[in-house]
């Protein structure tokens, strides 16, 4: 049997697949809020883990799960469709219209984990290119042009470049 420090079921290829596994994150109160009290009235600490296991859900399916898989839900969760029917529809937790339910807390982190990554791509894509500090004008002296520098790694000759025609101005 092969035994990680995650736990004797999680194989080598799930460990190694981590690094795409993302988090969600919740208020570290959550327990406390009103709602998830009248869970814990009704359903028990089952109802609480069944409502933390569909959020989880709806995270990996793009913040939106089908109202016609509850049974299949209760399944995959080791509870009833009742449960869940309870929890989608008696404690204001879920949105829903005929054909599924969602979470409007978790859309909107969603959203901002899309726009977080979008700004890394676009960051990515701009590194490892230099930066353009000066550019070339035209000039009616040709030589002048020919000496200007283009980018980031002619500076130094921009620098020497500028102080020898000082130089030869007699400044």
């Amino acid at each position: 049997m092969l035994m990680t420090c995650y736990g004797p079921n999680m194989s080598l290829e799930k460990v190694r697949n981590m690094k795409d596994t993302f988090y969600f994150s919740h208020d570290h109160g959550a327990r406390n809020d009103p709602k998830l009290q009248k869970v814990l009235m009704k359903l028990g600490q089952e109802g609480k883990g069944v409502y933390w296991d569909l959020i989880e859900m709806l995270y990996e399916q793009d913040g939106y799960l089908s109202l016609l898989d509850l049974e299949l839900l209760a399944f995959t969760l080791r509870t009833t469709p009742d449960k869940i029917e309870s929890l989608i529809n008696d404690f204001d937790l879920f949105l829903k219209d005929d054909e599924k339910f969602w979470s409007k807390s978790v859309l909107i982190r969603l959203k901002l984990r899309e726009e977080k990554r979008q700004v890394k791509i676009t960051n990515g894509k701009k590194g490892g290119r230099p930066k353009q500090l000066t550019e070339t004008k035209p000039s009616l002296n040709q030589e002048e042009t020919e000496k200007k520098p283009t980018g980031f790694q002619d500076e130094a000759l921009a620098f020497k470049t500028e102080t020898e025609k000082n130089q030869s101005k007699g400044k």
